[in-house]
């Protein structure tokens, strides 16, 4: 019997060495606040770049607004977006919660303030056509309490190649393409 309180005590005093230097080995990253963090994966940092991008798209969207939508492109990348929205503005009506709902996203390749992405999107069911006031300025909306507006039609999902690059501290599209066909 002795013998297996013997047994138990050093049992115990193991376990708790080993706890105790297990502890202080621990990983430094977890253990340490001022070392760097792990990098971060391409797709995450891509997908919360595009996230940006399209929050700014959205509020020119819903504001409006030609030119901070174009602010949002490089070159000709902003005519369809463009487009779209004066065809919207010459029905008298504005689109708001123009989001996109990302259902895939593939990093093709990124460097420093760059992402190619292959982007598998439809438009969210946030958004929503309301009605422009007769100033030009915003209609009722969601937000000031007025018309809620009535739901785009429901969007199919697309594939599209997207460039995103940082300039002047923002995400800007360079171009948008379709993929091509792999069954061509």
């Amino acid at each position: 019997m002795a013998t297996a309180r013997m047994f138990g005590a050093r049992s115990l005093l193991a376990a708790t060495l080993l706890l105790a230097a297990g502890t202080a080995c621990g990983s430094p990253a977890a253990e340490d606040p001022s070392a760097p963090p792990a990098p971060e994966r391409p797709e995450v940092a891509a997908a919360r770049a595009f996230a940006e991008w399209d929050a700014a798209r959205a509020e020119a969207w819903a504001a409006d607004d030609p030119h901070a939508l174009a602010a949002l492109y490089r070159g000709a990348a902003a005519r369809g977006d463009l487009e779209a929205l004066a065809r919207w503005h010459a029905r008298g009506l504005r689109v708001t919660g123009l989001r996109t709902q990302v259902l895939a996203l593939e990093v093709l390749d990124s460097n420093a303030g760059r992402y190619r992405l292959r982007l598998r999107a439809r438009i969210a069911d946030t958004a929503r056509v309301v009605g422009l006031s007769v100033d030009g300025g915003g209609g009722g909306d969601d937000e000031g309490g007025g018309d809620a507006g009535t739901p785009l039609p429901h969007d199919t999902a697309r594939t599209r190649v997207v460039v995103l690059a940082r300039v002047d501290g923002a995400w800007r599209v360079e171009r948008i393409s379709e993929p091509p066909d792999p069954s061509r």
